[in-house]
């Protein structure tokens, strides 16, 4: 609630990655308006402020310690509070103030790609363990045929195929949506709406390819992959828990891009 000089505030952020090393915790809620309505921002509080709920027991992403942080009537200046809106448009007091283009850019036109770039890198890392695995592995299974080198089949090879591509196109559209909302940012114009809506089908969509790349790899590295020793199972495992953050929700980004491709408004935050 409004308080002199900023806001008194109370209640419970979630999925807030790497919290045990913060001093400072930013937590989403709604900021009281003078008119007596609210909208959606940001709160920056002092880590001593806040409390930590260590309920972050999860089958993937262990390690980002995404925990939840309770607020009790905690006070937040006026100047440590930004609208949700001011990210969306770059119009943040520090995105205009500073002249650096990477901090003058649409929000969720570049950030989920922190999100992104992880499953990148966890579908590469997952190619280069699967090949080092079936260069060397000989099948044991009567089914598939024992005593035959896993790089002779051709379903193999069409696995690796397939994840390398999904990878290579994932990884295309990524870094081309990337220089080309710097590039937009450095020439000092704005960042349009068709492209901050195909940034964010382009997120989602890429990290379907990516998914599609690691399934298709675990799935073809048959029972051997299943051990927890195997590093695989922890790529799978990782991925999918990544995939289900709701920025990255194909549902969401694709049927907004649809909409505005079909004229519509589109329903969602880009």
């Amino acid at each position: 609630m409004a308080a002199d000089g900023g806001y008194q505030i109370s209640g419970v952020g979630s999925f807030c990655s790497g919290c045990d090393n913060a001093q400072w915790q930013l937590l989403g809620g709604m900021i009281p308006q003078a008119d007596g309505a609210a909208q959606p921002g940001f709160f920056l509080l002092r880590s001593d402020d806040c409390t930590i709920d260590d309920n972050w027991h999860t089958m993937g992403l262990a390690g980002t310690g995404s925990k939840n942080i309770v607020v009790s009537n905690a006070f937040v200046p006026f100047h440590r509070t930004l609208a949700f809106a001011e990210l969306l448009d770059a119009s943040a007091p520090g995105m205009r103030t500073n002249p650096n283009p990477v901090y003058r850019q649409s929000f969720l036109a570049v950030l989920p790609i922190a999100i992104v770039a992880p499953v990148l890198g966890i579908a590469e890392g997952a190619l280069a363990d699967f090949l080092a695995m079936a260069s060397v592995r000989t099948t044991r299974g009567a089914v598939a045929g024992g005593n035959r080198r896993m790089a002779d089949f051709s379903a193999v090879q069409l696995r690796l195929a397939e994840a390398s591509a999904s990878i290579d196109a994932a990884r295309l559209m990524i870094f081309r949506d990337l220089a080309e909302a710097f590039a937009i940012a450095a020439r000092g114009d704005p960042l349009g709406i068709d492209v901050r809506l195909r940034n964010r089908r382009d997120q989602a969509f890429s990290v379907r390819l990516l998914i599609a790349a690691i399934d298709a790899l675990f799935l073809a590295a048959g029972g051997q992959g299943l051990f927890l020793e195997q590093p695989l199972q922890r790529a799978w495992r990782d991925a999918h828990a990544a995939a289900s953050h709701i920025s990255l929700n194909w549902d969401s980004a694709g049927s907004m891009y649809g909409q505005f491709m079909l004229g519509l408004e589109p329903k969602g935050q880009y």
